[in-house]
């Protein structure tokens, strides 16, 4: 089952939650977006790959969303990333934990992951990666993607930073496929 984040402006929970229920009925009539408890985020539910329902996401204009970061558990994804990505990328990436409900275990899990990725923690500016690590309460996950990739806006307005990220997102699902 795939888990993706989206946030929106505080108070906009609902109609996010049914704008991403309508873009990805069609390909999963069981999809479940609600708003999570928490100002300004939603959480999706679905039977598809998170990363599979990211491309169907970001390929369409979603009004709502201002943010939107697939996840896997954490032991998928530092066993797709050391597959699938250069190790030199994996060198220094920057981190973003927002784990609502959990945030004094973002060090702990923060740090198992760097070491488990063999990466190092760098400041934004220097770091072509983000790993994500998102959730609410039980529900969470970890995400490596390129800068920029989960803010909708820049996606929409930045067409070499769109490839950038569908190019990377493809390159996961290969591998993600390819290992079940």
């Amino acid at each position: 089952m795939g888990l993706l984040i989206a946030t929106t402006r505080p108070g906009g929970e609902e109609h996010a939650a049914l704008e991403l229920g309508d873009a990805l009925f069609r390909r999963d009539p069981q999809v479940d977006p609600r708003p999570s408890g928490f100002r300004g985020t939603v959480i999706v539910e679905t039977r598809l790959d998170s990363l599979h329902a990211y491309l169907i996401l970001v390929g369409q204009v979603l009004s709502h969303i201002r943010r939107l970061v697939p996840l896997y558990p954490p032991p998928r994804l530092v066993q797709l990333a050391k597959e699938r990505l250069d190790p030199g990328a994996l060198g220094a990436v920057h981190v973003r934990c927002e784990l609502r409900g959990r945030r004094e275990e973002c060090d702990d899990i923060v740090e198992g992951l760097l070491r488990e990725l063999g990466s190092l923690e760098s400041p934004r500016s220097r770091a072509s990666l983000v790993l994500h690590v998102e959730g609410v309460l039980n529900r969470w996950g970890a995400m490596l993607l390129p800068r920029g990739c989960d803010n909708l806006d820049k996606l929409y307005g930045d067409p070499g930073l769109r490839r950038t990220c569908i190019g990377f997102v493809k390159k996961i699902i290969a591998g993600a496929t390819r290992n079940p």
